[in-house]
């Protein structure tokens, strides 16, 4: 099995944040069932290999602000300019924070911009849900705050 999540877990437990609280509640159903009821199957291989199976379930196609992405792993990059802050979607991940290599973008788009109500000490990135199959990733800094649009494919 091809998975993007922890190979090296050794048992269902070991993936649980990367469940939704449904799986988590009927993973622990059946691990309740594989107690109560041994049998000659090794239970804790059964139930990390159904575990794995609805992390696969959870990977989605997204659009970040229109940039269609698949389950993988990406870099955000920010351009501040006079304009406002564009974000550049990055195929390359790992890298130290100064390398850049424009040759792995993937996508280039303007946040939206705005301001909070009081000065922002602590950077903060958050995803909120927007409904149905949206969500808004926002960065927000000092006197600024700037967003894009997520969209479940």
């Amino acid at each position: 099995m091809t998975t993007t999540h922890d190979d090296n877990a050794t048992t269902w437990r070991d993936l649980a944040d990367d469940l939704t609280p449904s799986q988590r509640d009927s993973m622990e159903f059946v691990e309740r069932e594989f107690a109560a009821r041994p049998t000659a199957r090794n239970a804790t291989a059964d139930l990390l290999d159904l575990a794995r199976g609805h992390i696969e379930q959870n990977l989605v196609d997204i659009a970040l602000a229109g940039v269609p992405l698949h389950p993988g792993t990406y870099t955000l990059w920010t351009l501040p300019t006079r304009g406002g802050v564009s974000l550049i979607i990055s195929g390359q991940y790992g890298q130290w924070g100064t390398e850049y290599n424009q040759a792995q973008d993937l996508g280039r788009v303007k946040m939206k911009m705005g301001k909070p109500p009081a000065p922002i000490e602590t950077y903060q990135m958050t995803l909120a849900s927007e409904g149905g199959a949206k969500a808004t990733l926002k960065l927000a800094w000092e006197n600024t705050i700037a967003t894009v649009p997520i969209t479940v494919k």
